[in-house]
C-alpha cells in the first residue's frame, strides 16, 4: 500500500507544480497540437533539400557528358589533322580528301594550297550532333625542310 501511496503522491506534487495543465511527453496540453504542424514542416525541408541535390547531380553529370564528347570530339579532328599532315609529308603535293572513323566519330580531311610552298589542311571532325573544323598550314622551305603551323582553333577577340 506504500507503493500506491507514493505514486499518488508523485502525481500530486507534478499537479501541484504545474498547475491543472496536463503533460504529455513534456509538453504542456496547449503545445500538444503542434507536432504535426513540426513534423510537415521539417519533411517539406527535407524534400526541398534532396530536390536541390538531386538537381544539382543531374546537372553536374550532364556537363560532364558534354565535355566528354567534346575532348572526344578534339581528339577526332586532331587525328585527321596527323593523317593529313602525314599525307603531305609523304608527298607534298597531295590533294586527295582523306576520311576515318574513330570509335562513334567521323573525320574528313580536306588539302589547298594557298601559296607555291604552302599546303592547308583542314580536318574537319564529327560526333553525334557535333561538327567542328580545325586546320594547319604546313610550309616548304628553300632547302625542302617542312614545317606545320598549326591555327589557333580559338581565335582570341581583339584587344585582348
Amino acid at each position: 500500500m506504500s507503493r500506491n501511496f507514493r505514486i499518488n503522491l508523485s502525481f500530486r506534487f507534478n499537479r501541484a507544480v504545474h498547475g491543472a495543465r496536463r503533460q504529455v511527453f513534456g509538453l504542456d496540453s496547449a503545445d500538444s497540437g503542434m507536432a504535426l504542424p513540426v513534423v510537415l514542416i521539417f519533411t517539406a525541408a527535407i524534400l526541398l533539400l534532396g530536390t536541390a541535390f538531386l538537381h544539382y547531380a543531374l546537372n553536374e553529370q550532364l556537363i560532364a557528358s558534354y565535355q566528354a564528347e567534346e575532348v572526344m570530339l578534339n581528339y577526332i579532328i586532331e587525328a585527321g589533322l596527323e593523317a593529313g599532315i602525314a599525307a603531305v609529308y609523304r608527298d607534298f603535293e597531295h590533294r586527295e580528301p582523306l576520311s576515318g572513323t574513330l570509335g562513334d566519330g567521323r573525320f574528313r580531311v580536306q588539302f589547298s594550297a594557298p601559296g607555291l610552298n604552302e599546303r592547308r589542311i583542314e580536318s574537319t571532325g564529327s560526333l553525334g550532333d557535333y561538327e567542328r573544323t580545325y586546320a594547319v598550314t604546313v610550309k616548304r622551305d628553300s632547302a625542302g625542310n617542312l614545317c606545320t603551323e598549326w591555327i589557333n582553333p580559338y581565335p582570341q577577340p581583339e584587344g585582348s
